[in-house]
């Protein structure tokens, strides 16, 4: 990437999928050209969303914010592949610190995550500070710039270059924002939350609620993942089901994890071993360590749509699961997640199907 504050050498991640997506955007490049033409000696207070560490590492010494752990994670390999120290990298879930400067944010697809993050920024901003959205013109929808201008201050918008905008939003503490509504839903009497960025966090995703329908049987004690867990209910109803196993809840998305770790605490308490991790698909977790993985894997990271990061769910379950261990999956009939799993596993058996969901069953042989 050439930028005017650095050259950068930058990659995706994961890096084993489609090699002509690239780790960077117009938006990317129009914000850096912004800020070195305008805070050319200073590093922005902080930066959100930031997609592989473009931004970020075209700022050096600022603090960047992300859900995601791939994000944080190809931040810090691009760092180390520029030979560059990095921003400080926090999750999205942790209190923001107040500084100086402008504000950057990478405006997200989720238009309740942005409303949830403009609404955190409000407590550490001071009178008339820059709040700087970047994106391009296609991910850009009106209610993005009404959020700014709601929660934020006065807005207004660049001219488009390459298909991309900013944002200028200067903080105006005489706004009055009303709160965030609640996300949340009941699923058999019991009421599930969740951060603003998890997926289906008003209602039941149609797919996870097939699958619960159609779960087979548990063991009586048992090593069980919930693998992309979400706000988690996937690995509750498993506890509930099974009270004397153990179950591990693994996503990249931090909300995620801390709604399965609050609604665990809220639904099933102490006394049940549950543990949380926000990592890549299984993390660092030993092999042979399951006796059954669960999963609703996505099919899209950002803007990007593909098969890519369940490809990764799957490879990684067969690898962490023990012999004669079970990955149990739910997906669109159209995925063809039943060739995939066939390749990787030798064999995949259909539990239920109907016009829209299969749920989908591989054992590990040897």
């Amino acid at each position: 990437m050439k930028s005017p504050i650095n050259n950068l050498e930058l990659a995706r991640f994961p890096t084993n999928h489609d090699s002509s997506l690239r780790a960077w955007d117009a938006a990317d490049e129009l914000v850096l050209t912004w800020l070195n033409d305008h805070f050319a000696e200073h590093a922005p207070a902080l930066i959100i969303n930031d997609s592989f560490g473009a931004i970020s590492l075209g700022c050096h010494g600022t603090t960047s914010v992300s859900d995601s752990k791939l994000s944080i994670i190809a931040t810090e390999l691009n760092a180390k592949k520029n030979n560059l120290p990095g921003p400080k990298l926090i999750d999205a879930v942790s209190p923001l610190v107040a500084a100086t400067g402008p504000v950057v944010v990478k405006i997200p697809k989720s238009m309740d995550l942005l409303a949830y993050q403009l609404r955190l920024l409000r407590a550490i901003l001071t009178e008339g500070q820059i709040v700087v959205g970047t994106a391009m013109v296609k991910h850009l929808p009106q209610r993005a710039i009404e959020l700014f201008e709601q929660i934020i201050g006065p807005t207004t918008r660049s001219l488009a270059k390459k298909k991309a905008r900013l944002v200028f939003s200067h903080f105006d503490s005489s706004l009055e924002v009303p709160p965030l509504p609640n996300n949340q839903f009941s699923y058999e009497g019991r009421e599930y939350r969740s951060h603003a960025n998890v997926f289906s966090s008003k209602s039941i995703d149609i797919g996870t609620r097939f699958l619960l329908q159609h779960l087979p049987p548990l063991p009586e004690r048992a090593q069980i993942a919930d693998l992309g867990c979400g706000n988690g209910i996937i690995g509750i109803e498993c506890a509930l089901r099974s009270p004397s196993s153990e179950i591990h809840f693994f996503d990249e998305s931090s909300m995620a994890i801390d709604s399965a770790r609050s609604n665990w605490s809220r639904l099933i308490g102490e006394p049940n071993a549950a543990n949380f991790n926000w990592v890549d698909t299984l993390g660092e977790s030993m092999a042979n360590r399951f006796d059954l993985v669960i999963n609703n894997p996505p099919f899209h990271q950002g803007q990007v749509i593909g098969d890519f990061l369940a490809w990764n769910m799957f490879t990684a379950s067969l690898r962490c699961l023990k012999v004669r261990g079970q990955l149990v999956i739910v997906g669109n009939r159209h995925l063809n997640y039943h060739g995939k799993l066939k390749k990787l596993f030798g064999h995949c058996e259909t539990i239920a199907s109907n016009a829209k969901f299969v749920v989908l069953r591989a054992t590990k042989l040897r």
